[in-house]
């Protein structure tokens, strides 16, 4: 294996580098039989450098996951579990929710307004209380 002295990242250096780590993914994607493994978004500086690797299962079905993802939340904080497409009354204004960001922990809920064609974002209590509100 021939060998090569990297002085500082950047240009062709790290182009190279990102090649020889592909490779090195493509082995790894092979043995664990993955569908994708492949070096993503890059930041470096001259002495550094931090790359983004994403993966995926061979047979990942990302719309059942969605749907899984959705019904644990919904459990969590007591929601219905078919929450994904109910709709919702606030402030005057229909909206239907349409998917969870579960990572952004203040407004996780997203929704479509009816009437201005634009999506919303909302916590989990206003939910909660429109949907209370719905019911009563």
């Amino acid at each position: 294996m021939e060998k090569y002295k990297i002085t500082k990242f950047g240009g062709n250096g790290l182009d190279v580098l990102i090649k020889d780590i592909q490779a090195a993914l493509d082995i790894i994607k092979e043995r664990y039989e993955l569908s994708n493994l492949t070096v993503g978004k890059i930041y470096f500086t001259t002495e550094t450098f931090e790359a983004k690797i994403s993966g995926k299962i061979n047979g990942y079905d990302a719309n059942e996951a969605e749907k899984a993802e959705a019904l644990f939340f919904a459990l969590k904080h007591k929601l219905p579990e078919n929450l994904i497409g109910t709709e919702i009354d606030s402030a005057g204004q229909r909206y239907t929710i349409m998917r969870l960001e579960v990572r952004n922990i203040k407004y996780p809920i997203i929704a479509h307004c009816k009437a201005d064609n634009k999506l919303y974002k909302f916590t989990v209590e206003h939910v909660r209380h429109a949907l209370d509100k719905k019911l009563n």
